[in-house]
């Protein structure tokens, strides 16, 4: 009895134990396996745009405040935070719930980030901004079909589309333009300058219609102009204007497109033919 006893033990303890080769590979290759469905899951569910998609429901919130600009008006704001904010004229500034960092644009803005643990927030349309400290504007009034962003000071992390999973970098230079289906390209500096010129006091054109003068004059002066022929829509103007002065900005304009100023009842007009020159300084005796 001993001798059949025994090697049937053996035999079941060998089983208990794994040692028998057909058994032991399938629970490996089923361990394995089992750890590539787990990372590939998280991958799938990963969402580096969820935090982004939460910020804007506080944005949207009866806690956040509103701070606008009016035409020709520009402004400045401290946020909770102790970051500040620039705002161009025709802009709203949406400032989020107590503890939250952040804001949202509509319009033309430029941030100084203090610097923190938690990231600071900026959203403009359905483009994420996100960064720790640093320096930077971003841009989109009703009538531009991208928004534009730019890094001044530090590097960004854009998110192209908050209802998707895409992320980019962007360091300081030009800036990144992204339109409404998320994707992006970098700004031409003559596009930077126009969106973003603003910021050192000055409004830059390069060859823009002189028509498309007109919405500028209005935004950042307050001051509505017409063509006196629409054979002038067309001729093109390049001018740095300074934002301080409405006088300025039209005299640059007049020059670079050859048309003067003349009123037709009580609007201001602007008509073919260079402006005339000043009369001669009188001499003193």
């Amino acid at each position: 009895m001993a001798e059949r006893i025994g090697p049937r033990r053996n035999a079941t303890a060998a089983k208990v134990a794994g040692v028998d080769d057909g058994k032991k590979t399938p629970w490996i290759a089923l361990g394995i396996a089992g750890i590539a469905v787990v990372a590939v899951v998280a991958f799938l569910f990963s969402d580096p745009n969820k935090g982004e998609r939460d910020f804007g429901k506080l944005l949207g919130s009866e806690e956040s405040r509103k701070v606008p600009t009016a035409r020709g008006q520009r402004g400045q704001t401290k946020l909770p935070d102790s970051s500040t904010v620039r705002l161009a004229p025709e802009t709203m500034l949406t400032i989020p719930p107590k503890g939250v960092r952040g804001a949202g644009i509509e319009g033309s803005a430029h941030f100084v980030v203090q610097p923190d643990s938690s990231a600071f927030r900026v959203r403009v349309r359905k483009v994420g901004v996100e960064l720790k400290s640093g320096t930077l504007a971003v841009s989109s009034f009703p009538e531009d079909k991208e928004v534009f962003v730019k890094a001044i000071d530090g590097s960004l992390t854009v998110h192209p589309n908050v209802e998707a999973k895409e992320t980019a970098e962007l360091a300081a230079g030009p800036g990144m333009a992204i339109n409404e289906a998320g994707v992006t390209r970098m700004l031409t500096q003559p596009e930077s300058d126009a969106a973003f010129a603003w910021i050192d006091g000055n409004y830059s054109l390069t060859a823009v219609p002189l028509v498309g003068t007109l919405p500028v004059l209005q935004r950042w002066y307050n001051t509505p102009v017409a063509l006196a022929d629409k054979s002038l829509e067309s001729r093109p103007v390049t001018a740095v204007l300074k934002l301080d002065s409405s006088k300025d900005a039209l005299d640059m304009i007049q020059a670079a497109a050859s048309v003067h100023i003349v009123f037709k009842g009580d609007t201001l007009t602007l008509a073919d033919g260079a402006p005339p020159a000043p009369p001669p300084a009188k001499k003193k005796k």
